[in-house]
Order: structure tokens, then C-alpha cells, then sequence
């Protein structure tokens, strides 16, 4: 990345490239989804060693392609930290874009999650035809990729939740609408 700082950019990539990002699970949901395509005999690269700042990216990226810059691979899945993504999102220009969720972290790195939804809201606006897919669950990440097509997952019956509803302990990130209106686009999705 020293020597090319455009190199996520310009380098070749295969047919479907799918990023994946959020506070939790990306390396889970990232495998799952490298693990249907391969199930399907597609050849994927994805970066399974959980480096997902610029070299793990750009490193998945070259294992993608070969020695010309021409794409030897179906696919690549792509695990992608939610405080980079405006970096690296843009350069990616990927078909699909997976939120998990967003929450709080580690309080020195990214303690607010209105601000890591601010970092994605920034990241997708570059990359306008991505898909994004988010999580209905959890009421802030479902409001991200307005303007984008967009895709809803999650659990439908969740009286069994140890925890209770998430809203109580994600009302003061929730955009006006709340959980009501991120429950009606999963079910609008899953219908």
C-alpha cells in the first residue's frame, strides 16, 4: 500500500466481490458466505486470516488475480473494518456490502455507535451501486444504504433473546422510525 496507495482501486476484480462489515461477526459471516460460493463451485478468495485493514484487504485482492492484474478467481469476500470502510469501500466498488451490526467497542477505538454508523453512512455514499444488506435486528445498522437497494436479514421470533428486545439499550442511536419501521423492512423483506 506504500508504494501504491490506489492499488485497491486499480486492481482487477473478479465477477462478484462482497464486502463485509460491522461491529461483530464479520469473520463468521464473511466464511459463511465464502463457504455457500465455494459449496456452489465457485473459486473465492477471501481474507479467513482476519486482516482486514488495507494489507489484508489489498492481500486478498492479489489473490484474486494474476501476475497480468486479470481476475483468476469467481469471487472474493472481502471482511472489511467498519473504521477504514470510507478508505477502503470506495476503491472496492463491491456488488454487495453485509452490515452485521453495529455496537460499542473498544472505548479508545470506536466506544459510539452513531459514530461507526457515520463512518459506513460515509463509506457507501462511494459506492453507489453496491447492494447492502443489513440487519433488521439491530435499529441502528438497518437504517444504513438509504438510497441503495437494499436487503434486510434477521431473526423473526426472538421471545427466546436472554437479553430482551434491543431497543431499550440502542433507543439513543435510533434515527426516528426505530425498531417499528427497521421490523417492517424485514418483514417486508422476508415476505
Amino acid at each position: 500500500m506504500r508504494l501504491y496507495g490506489d492499488f485497491l482501486r486499480y486492481v482487477a476484480k473478479p465477477k462478484l466481490t462482497i464486502v463485509v462489515t460491522g461491529t461483530n461477526g464479520k469473520t463468521t459471516i464473511s466464511a459463511l458466505i465464502a463457504g455457500v460460493l465455494r459449496k456452489e463451485g465457485k473459486s473465492v478468495s477471501f481474507n479467513d486470516w482476519g486482516a482486514n485493514h488495507h494489507a489484508g484487504v489489498a492481500r486478498c485482492l492479489l489473490d484474486a488475480v494474476d501476475l497480468f492484474n486479470r481476475p483468476t478467481k469467481d469471487a472474493v469476500v472481502v471482511e472489511l473494518d467498519e473504521l477504514i470502510s470510507p478508505l477502503d469501500l470506495p476503491a472496492l466498488q463491491p456488488d454487495y456490502v453485509v452490515i452485521s451490526n453495529l455496537a460499542r467497542d473498544s472505548m479508545l477505538r470506536n466506544a459510539h455507535p452513531a459514530y461507526i454508523a457515520g463512518r459506513l453512512k460515509e463509506a457507501l455514499a462511494g459506492s453507489a451501486h453496491s447492494v447492502v444488506i443489513v440487519n433488521g435486528d439491530d435499529p441502528l445498522s438497518c437504517f444504513l444504504g438509504e438510497g441503495h437497494r437494499r436487503l434486510v436479514f434477521g431473526v423473526a421470533d426472538q421471545h427466546t433473546d436472554p437479553w430482551g428486545s434491543s431497543t431499550a439499550r440502542s433507543a439513543a442511536y435510533m434515527p426516528p422510525g426505530g425498531t417499528t419501521w427497521c421490523r417492517k423492512l424485514t418483514e417486508r423483506a422476508t415476505a
